[in-house]
């Protein structure tokens, strides 16, 4: 059943013991907004169950608060928001984190704690398979659990670069934990405290791999990042694509400073920036299109960028900022023309551009959507697109995950 957990906070220079009872009502006090959850047990059954309360300062300077039963070894996080982003009174499930969670982040501090343990090289490369042996596969971890598992990694971030190993796995981990960078609370204070990692860019920058995890890991946790954190990516990544996007262009000058590797996942990274303005996203569509033009556009992230850039329905962005429905209409008669089954992932894309939203600004006219539905039609493509582009309906899970260009946590629904 729900429960309520009413916090204070005081500014006030007081030297109250742990445990002592003290008068809330001084007003050196000041309420916090309330926590209003509902306390999952992974074991059957209901009842009343004794906890107490721990509080932890983190050495990422957070505080955590748990209950904790000690009848059956169970832990429960209560999240709240400083900042009073959720509605006062909003109800929130807590589930228990697993029994081995521990075991879990002790396995973490071995690779990436403060001080540097005797660890074989082959234990650093085992480090997913070793935490799905404490908390089960990975694809069923779950929403606290992952988030957990994200405190425990970025209180290591600065030992990420012990080795190349070092650095991929955490951007491997940090990003598959923070995915999609929403969902849960606080997530949007996760990402902006990830974003300060940016500016560092790659070590191991001669490492193709650590490129690729770390662009993944952008991509994965774009939707949580705000939209000065997007533009500080644009920027970044504007340049090196003009330079090495379109088929054949030729080097021009070559730009000073480390030259990131991962030219594929750079594209899914920057078509994954939402909360860029429409001529941002133009523009790269343009340099695209020129790769879906030529032979070599046929494998790649190609045609799945220029659908997620052009997509009538964001995945978290504002409506506001999807490209022209005149250029949406351009990019499937392109797609069209390229080839359906010829272009990896480009019948999806048509789908994603001809979708209906019933917003007569963003929807392409009934002709082009007729294109594209017999284009879908001839290419065998699943109802469930088909239906996109007839009618006003949400994504189901499995295109949700392709829209994403990634899994979600167990339980998670985007909305549409």
């Amino acid at each position: 059943r729900p429960v309520q957990f009413q916090l204070y906070g005081t500014a006030a220079d007081r030297l109250d013991r742990t445990g002592a009872l003290v008068d809330v009502s001084d007003e050196s006090f000041r309420p916090l907004p309330p926590i209003h959850t509902i306390l999952r047990s992974a074991r059957d059954g209901a009842g009343s169950v004794p906890v107490t309360l721990e509080a932890v300062l983190t050495e990422i300077g957070t505080l955590e608060l748990w209950c904790r039963s000690r009848a059956t070894d169970e832990r429960w996080r209560l999240e709240f928001e400083l900042r009073g982003a959720r509605a006062a009174g909003a109800l929130t499930v807590t589930e228990s984190m697993p029994a081995r969670f521990a075991e879990a982040a002790e396995l973490v501090d071995k690779v990436y704690g403060h001080k540097a343990r005797p660890v074989e090289e082959r234990e650093v490369k085992q480090l997913v398979r070793s935490l799905e042996r404490a908390l089960g596969p990975k694809e069923g971890w779950r929403l606290p659990v992952l988030r957990e598992l994200w405190s425990a990694l970025f209180a290591g971030a600065p030992r990420r670069r012990r080795s190349p190993i070092h650095e991929r796995l955490f951007f491997q981990l940090t990003g598959y934990a923070l995915r999609p960078g929403f969902g849960y609370p606080l997530d949007g204070w996760r990402c902006a405290e990830t974003f300060g990692l940016f500016r560092e860019l790659v070590q191991s920058h001669r490492e193709a791999p650590v490129w690729n995890e770390f662009w993944v890991m952008w991509r994965r946790i774009a939707g949580g990042l705000e939209e000065s954190a997007q533009r500080a990516l644009w920027s970044y990544l504007q340049p090196h694509l003009e330079r090495r996007v379109p088929p054949g262009a030729a080097p021009g000058v070559r730009p000073k400073g480390i030259h990131p590797e991962g030219l594929d996942e750079m594209v899914r990274t920057a078509a994954s920036l939402e909360h860029l303005e429409a001529s941002d996203k133009a523009e790269l569509g343009r340099l695209i299109s020129t790769r879906v033009e030529s032979a070599a556009g046929a494998g790649g992230p190609w045609a799945w960028a220029l659908g997620r850039l052009g997509a009538r329905v964001p995945l978290y962005g504002s409506g506001h900022r999807v490209v022209p429905a005149e250029l949406a209409r351009d990019w499937v008669r392109l797609l069209i023309r390229a080839g359906l089954r010829r272009v990896d992932g480009a019948a999806f894309a048509v789908a994603q551009l001809a979708r209906l939203t019933g917003d007569r600004t963003r929807d392409l006219d009934p002709e082009v959507r007729a294109e594209a539905l017999s284009a879908l039609e001839a290419a065998a493509a699943p109802a469930a697109w088909l239906r996109m582009v007839r009618e006003v309906v949400a994504l189901e899970a499995s295109d949700e995950a392709r829209a994403l260009g990634d899994t979600l946590p167990a339980g998670l629904m985007l909305a549409a």
